[in-house]
């Protein structure tokens, strides 16, 4: 009974400590929040949604949190906003992308601090989003035409007037669907769903100012899109719902160093077509990535997970309440999420309180000292791989060989006889084939000493 007594308090602690990782933002939202952004300028952060009401106060649709309580933005917006791109700053000016004055088009305001003012004409439905880059602003989504003017689904304002900067892709004969821009080594990048000029596959374009090109060969996958894009320790992620079955790198996530597209970590694991990463952050030098998975780089990371350069560590989150945006202010993330999220009610929107520890990462629970090398060029390939891998190594000192195959949780699940393993030049063929699907880590022991590379199984 005294076990059993010790468990059910330890459960209860552990529930108790993962709630207080985030807070009930002076009781929520009354309905969806949609987007969350950061105004660094004046230091709040801003949300809107299908929610008429946030923190008690009425807020229609739109309302702006100083840190402790929630204020409305004038006399709110008629019409909700479902975007997750709906925010930026523009001239020192906050931009809004909404159905600002009229129910039945899209468009883009400016708020003067008592009202907003339109930029432009409308746009008829179809806007997703808007950014800024470089005090340029665009707007994107899936429109093809207005006065006039082809834009197939992206638009830069010009200071009097939208004009097209010639987008070449779409869907067949429909306009492309661009869900994200992204601006890398002074290139503007487009991503969403749209096919190369021959009709396969694409979903990541950029423009160098004179002409757009696809990325990388494209990324794959007939109903698969790229959600969100964002600059990283000089490279460029791409997120989206995008799979590795489909003839992509990995799952869910890429990186763009504008020479070639790789894997972060292993990816998430899908299982199911809904499975996605929908927005991404940098907050204290570490990538944040929300959306809807359970696992990424093979270790559990339930809707959230951060990223610092080598590896993925989740908040062991015991809920499933989908991410749909993300932004950071003051060192604290702000999510956009479910009525309840992880074991508490925070109606739609949270932030967290420091930034959980998780002992969810992926290098972790292996206990592997990399520095203490008796190798030199460790090569595992293919990387993903799907039946068998070859590891190339060259042996400096060989004492007592051999190599393990390890799990996320440090478990051997194979090991390899080092009898043939000499000094110099090596290749050691080893099947994979019955393992799970996820990431691991091949040990080369050598006595006292271990190096190790990471694999993943797909």
């Amino acid at each position: 009974m005294k076990i059993k007594a010790c468990c059910i308090l330890l459960l209860l602690l552990l529930r108790v400590g993962q709630a207080q990782n985030w807070a009930l933002l002076n009781g929520g939202a009354t309905d969806v929040v949609h987007c969350v952004f950061g105004d660094t300028v004046n230091n709040v952060v801003y949300a809107t949604g299908f929610f008429t009401s946030i923190g008690g106060v009425s807020a229609n649709h739109i309302a702006k949190w100083d840190g402790a309580t929630w204020q409305q933005v004038g006399s709110g917006l008629p019409n909700e906003s479902s975007s997750a791109h709906a925010f930026d700053i523009y001239n020192g000016d906050l931009i809004l992308m909404n159905c600002l004055f009229s129910s039945f088009h899209s468009q883009v305001g400016r708020w003067n601090g008592s009202g907003w003012d339109s930029i432009g004409n409308n746009f008829r439905d179809g806007l997703f989003g808007i950014r800024v880059f470089n005090n340029e602003l665009y707007a994107y989504g899936e429109f093809l035409a207005k006065n006039s003017t082809i834009y197939n689904s992206l638009a830069k304002w010009d200071g009097t007037d939208w004009g097209s900067i010639g987008f070449p892709y779409k869907i067949g004969t429909s306009p492309a669907r661009i869900n994200c821009l992204g601006m890398y080594q002074n290139e503007l990048y487009a991503g969403g769903l749209f096919l190369d000029s021959l009709g396969g596959d694409a979903m990541l374009a950029k423009f160098n100012g004179s002409y757009w090109s696809i990325v990388g060969g494209g990324i794959h996958g007939s109903f698969d899109q790229v959600t969100d894009m964002e600059v990283y320790q000089n490279e460029l992620y791409i997120a989206g719902n995008f799979k590795a079955n489909d003839g992509n790198i990995s799952s869910g996530i890429l990186r763009w160093d504008n020479n070639s597209l790789r894997d972060v970590g292993g990816g998430i694991t899908t299982n199911y077509i809904y499975n996605q990463i929908a927005d991404l952050v940098v907050m204290d030098n570490k990538l944040y990535a929300g959306g809807h998975f359970e696992e990424i780089g093979g270790i559990p990371a339930n809707e959230i997970a951060s990223w610092d350069g080598v590896n993925w560590c989740g908040f062991g989150n015991t809920d499933y309440s989908s991410i749909n945006c993300l932004t950071a202010m003051n060192h604290e993330l702000y999510l956009c999420t479910g009525q309840i999220w992880d074991v508490d009610t925070m109606n739609y929107i949270t932030k967290s309180i420091g930034i959980p520890i998780s002992d969810t990462c992926g290098h972790i629970s292996v206990g592997i000292n990399e520095q203490n090398s008796i190798t030199e060029n460790l090569t595992v390939y293919p990387n993903p791989a799907t039946n068998q891998i070859s590891v190339e190594f060259t042996l400096i000192d060989n004492k007592h060989t051999f190599i393990e195959v390890k799990n996320v949780l440090g478990q051997t699940v194979k090991k390899i006889d080092g009898s043939s393993i000499s000094n110099g030049v090596n290749r050691t063929e080893i099947n994979v084939n019955e393992l799970p699907n996820g990431l691991y880590f091949i040990q080369l022991k050598n006595g006292d000493k271990v190096s190790s590379i990471k694999v993943v199984k797909q």
